[in-house]
């Protein structure tokens, strides 16, 4: 059995955005894991845990999928609080973007899983500790506006050990049906 999800990968400038601004974060009054910058991402579904045959079914399912679609671009902007302000579990970035979204709704129409509006997650807070000067600070954070290109969809392996998970990519396809 793997643990996998579907998601996509982001180019090495929008890293290096997101490495400085999640650099910003650490002065905020929180305790929390950063997600280390080889596993940013956007996750458009978590599938959990697969056996061989499951997997060779998504590769199938995302290769139809991605002849639906040309590929386009994405607006990151903002920060989010996961699940809100009162209950903070995660940072992240806010993606709105229709076209995104639409995407995500037939991965999860097809292929099932877990699904979250999208986001790129910055971290895991553990614990906050001054929630009114977490909340000003946060709030006059700006990220973006940044644009990406999204031109495929990944089904990646998450290993999980005492350091945090590991990715790997199982299977890439190409939105419009191309072949990587």
């Amino acid at each position: 059995m793997v643990r996998c999800f579907v998601g996509v990968f982001l180019p090495d400038e929008i890293v290096k955005k997101i490495v400085e601004f999640q650099k910003r974060l650490v002065s905020l009054p929180i305790k929390a894991k950063f997600v280390e910058t080889e596993n940013l991402h956007i996750s458009l579904s978590f599938l959990g845990e697969l056996d061989e045959n499951q997997i060779e079914n998504i590769k199938l399912k995302l290769d139809e999928i991605s002849k639906r679609f040309q590929k386009f671009e994405v607006i990151l902007q903002g920060i989010v609080l996961i699940p809100n302000e009162k209950f903070v579990r995660v940072i992240g970035l806010e993606i709105t973007d229709k076209k995104l979204e639409y995407l995500r709704g037939i991965i999860h129409q097809s292929i099932d899983g877990k699904t979250n509006p999208s986001h790129i997650t910055l971290c895991r807070v553990n614990s906050v500790f001054n929630e009114k000067k977490f909340i000003k600070e946060i709030h006059a954070m700006e990220f973006g506006p940044f644009i990406m290109n999204v031109d495929g969809i990944y089904l990646i392996k998450s290993v999980l050990d005492k350091r945090g998970p590991t990715y790997s990519v199982l299977y890439k396809t190409c939105l419009n049906g191309q072949k990587s």
